[in-house]
C-alpha cells in the first residue's frame, strides 16, 4: 500500500490453499490510538480478532513489555511516549496476533541503538517460529542486514531479489551498490 503497483495484483492475508495466511503490518509511526495506553493499543488486535482474551492479551503484552524493558511505559499513552517504545508496543501488538507474515515498514529508523537491537531480537524470535517470515522495507541496508536471509531491491520496474547478503554485494548495478553504501 505505500507504492502503486504499474501492473499486477498486490494481496495480503491471501488464501493458500484452504486457509487464510495471517499478516501484520507495523508502520513506521502511527499506527497506535491516541486515546489507549501501550497496553491496550497492544492488545487490541488480538482481542477484536478472538485470539485471545482480553485479560489474557494484556498479560502476555505486559509480559513482553518487561521482556524489552518497556514496562513502565505500558500505562502511558503513545504521544507521551518516545518513538522507541511505540515502535516496541506495535511489534508486541503484531506478536500478539502470530501472523504467518510479518511485515516491517523501516523498524531500524530508530536513532537509540539499543531499540534497534530490541528490534532485531524481536525479529528473529519471529522467525524462529514455524511457519513465521517477515519482510522488511528499508531505505538503508544497516541494521537490517543482520536479521535477513534474502534480499530484494525495489525500483521503477520491477523487484529483483538476491539470494544472500554474497549475492547482494556482488551485483554491479549502480543503484545496489548506492543503496548498500
Amino acid at each position: 500500500g505505500l507504492l502503486i503497483p504499474e501492473a499486477g495484483t498486490v494481496v495480503l492475508g491471501a488464501a493458500v490453499g484452504a486457509r487464510r495466511v495471517p499478516v501484520s503490518y507495523v508502520p513506521r509511526t502511527g499506527g497506535l490510538l491516541s486515546n489507549m495506553t501501550l497496553i491496550h493499543n497492544a492488545a487490541l488486535p488480538a482481542v477484536w480478532h478472538g485470539l485471545l482474551s482480553s485479560r489474557e492479551a494484556q498479560g502476555r503484552a505486559e509480559a513482553l513489555f518487561e521482556e524489552l524493558g518497556i514496562s513502565g511505559q505500558g500505562r502511558s499513552l503513545p504521544g507521551l511516549v518516545g518513538t522507541g517504545p511505540r515502535l516496541l508496543a506495535q511489534l508486541t501488538r503484531a506478536f500478539l496476533c502470530e501472523p504467518a507474515l510479518l511485515v516491517l515498514d523501516e523498524p531500524f529508523a530508530e536513532p537509540d541503538a539499543a531499540v534497534d537491537h530490541l528490534v532485531a531480537q524481536l525479529i528473529q524470535r519471529f522467525r524462529a517460529l514455524p511457519g513465521r517470515a517477515v519482510l522488511i522495507a528499508a531505505g538503508q541496508l544497516g541494521p537490517a542486514q543482520a536479521v535477513a536471509d534474502r534480499f530484494g531491491f525495489l525500483r521503477s520496474g520491477g523487484l529483483e531479489l538476491f539470494a544472500g547478503r554474497s549475492q547482494l554485494s556482488s551485483c554491479p548495478d549502480p543503484e545496489v551498490r548506492e543503496f548498500l553504501e
